[in-house]
Formats: C-alpha cells, sequence, structure tokens
C-alpha cells in the first residue's frame, strides 16, 4: 500500500521540528482574529508583527518583500 503525505503530517512535522528549536507552539483556534490572545487583526495579517521584535529591521524589510513575490 502506497504512503500517504497529508497537511496534517506535514503540520505535525513542523510543529515538532519548530518545538525542538525552542520555537513556542499555539493552538490555532487561541490566535484567530477576535479571540482574547489573536496575534492579528484579520486572517489577511500574515506576518504577525508582534513576533518580530529583535529581528533586525532589514531582515523583516528583506522577508517581506521576497514573500510577497
Amino acid at each position: 500500500m502506497p504512503h500517504t503525505i497529508n497537511e496534517s503530517i506535514i503540520e505535525d512535522a513542523a510543529l515538532t521540528w519548530f518545538g525542538a528549536l525552542s520555537y513556542a507552539i499555539g493552538h490555532g483556534p487561541h490566535m484567530v482574529p477576535g479571540e482574547s490572545t489573536a496575534e492579528r487583526d484579520s486572517f489577511g495579517d500574515v506576518v504577525l508583527v508582534g513576533r518580530m521584535h529583535g529581528v533586525p529591521s532589514v531582515g523583516i524589510t528583506e522577508n517581506l518583500a521576497q514573500s510577497a513575490g
């Protein structure tokens, strides 16, 4: 039987890797706009600006430019 890779498998692996790198892992429904623990005003806000403290501003600008296409 062939192995199937789906979004859940990739997400679980990514969360494990980031957790091992000491990143804080949050539960999605707790971070949606409108919740007290929300980190964005809308789903259109793809960059969590509050998490960018400590990152050199030139790095932020370059990464935003690259992600914009």
